[in-house]
């Protein structure tokens, strides 16, 4: 009997402290290793502020040390989900147009970055949309004109300022990212230190940085000699008689990228001509060997008395993707990405240039497509 009742005594209180241990540890259980103090040495976003497009994502960049990296996890929290949302490793989704931060936090230390998401970009595509509607005039504000200015040089500054790649993504941008198309322009004459030609009018090709969308941008021409007007919009072209929609041409095309990189190269035209023009700016090579070409080199047309220029933006092992800017005459309109092959590519460009000794810096190439 006495020894039915210890057992029953050595049951219960096994049963008591085992009930004990389990509520105890259950509501004072250890934290996690990741929220250990952290002594964070330093904790940088390589940038404050990105634009994204709805559905478009972008991973956040930024640089850190800590004492002892074992315990450093850095987590990351949208203040507002319905603008954009961000994975556990930093990726921001924009979902609804609007602006909210995200908050970067490990140890003590937190840090926002800022997220504007847009619909006055769009997602980038794989390839050019050649069905892609021709910008209609006034279509813009001063305010979404101001936006898009900023998202460019954003773009730009993302992939280097004053380098080959930086100029690339002015181009990525305005074919591929702004969602419309710009017309192609007849120039009314040059702007040059040579004398050769007359001033031109100013309305459409390089003389400002950004987009040229709203009258706002006045301001910015160099000289007129018509009622200017923005991209889009019906200007007089002189050499045609006749008025079509203002936009760019071929060098004007190439030298507003140029231009919005940092890079100032003149408006000089796209011939191979006794005057210099935008071929002057690199080695001229005969289209034979195309391995060596890089991205961000130029493309100059047959004629030897003035004609094309455009340039080599991606290449892969059968097909050379080619940004420029094209008269309706071609099958073609306006500022595009155009695909050839090796045959098409040597039936309508009989010049190569390097640009190497221009650029001198290739900046972030990577992944750039």
């Amino acid at each position: 009997m006495k020894f039915i009742k210890y057992l029953i005594l050595i049951i219960s209180i096994l049963i008591l402290t085992s009930l004990s241990y389990i509520f105890f540890f259950k509501n004072t259980s250890l934290p996690p290793i990741d929220n250990f103090p952290v002594e964070v040495l330093s904790f940088d976003l390589l940038k404050e502020k990105i634009y994204l497009a709805i559905n478009g994502q972008e991973k956040i960049n930024y640089n850190l040390e800590v004492k002892d990296s074992k315990n450093a996890t850095v987590t990351f929290k949208s203040l507002n989900p319905k603008i954009a949302v961000t994975s556990e490793d930093g990726l921001i989704t924009g979902i609804n147009e609007g602006k909210t931060s995200i908050i970067l936090q490990v140890g003590k230390e937190t840090r926002a970055m800022e997220v504007i998401v847009t619909n006055l970009i769009q997602e980038v595509p794989d390839n050019f949309d050649y069905n892609k509607k021709i910008l209609e005039c006034n279509q813009y504000t001063k305010e979404e004109n101001d936006l898009l200015d900023e998202i460019l040089l954003s773009r730009v500054n993302d992939r280097g300022y004053k380098t080959r790649a930086g100029v690339i993504a002015a181009i990525k941008f305005l074919t591929m990212e702004f969602p419309y198309r710009i017309p192609y322009f007849n120039e009314n004459g040059r702007l040059t230190t040579f004398n050769v030609y007359p001033y031109i009018d100013g309305e459409g090709r390089y003389y400002h940085l950004g987009l040229y969308l709203n009258e706002s941008r006045y301001q910015l021409l160099a000289k007129s000699s018509t009622n200017p007007t923005p991209w889009g919009c019906p200007l007089y072209a002189k050499n045609l008689n006749r008025t079509i929609l203002n936009g760019l041409d071929c060098s004007g095309f190439i030298t507003w990228a140029f231009y919005q990189a940092g890079f100032d190269p003149g408006d000089i035209g796209a011939g191979i001509t006794k005057y210099p023009d935008l071929t002057d700016l690199g080695e001229k090579i005969k289209i034979n060997d195309v391995n060596s070409w890089k991205i961000g080199d130029l493309l100059s047309g047959k004629s030897l008395n003035g004609g094309h220029i455009a340039m080599l933006v991606k290449k892969t092992n059968d097909l050379f993707y080619v940004a420029e800017s094209l008269w309706p005459e071609t099958g073609y309109y306006g500022v595009i990405i155009r695909t050839y092959n090796i045959n098409e590519l040597k039936e309508n460009f009989a010049w190569y240039i390097n640009m190497d000794k221009y650029y001198l810096n290739d900046g972030n190439l990577t992944n750039l497509w």
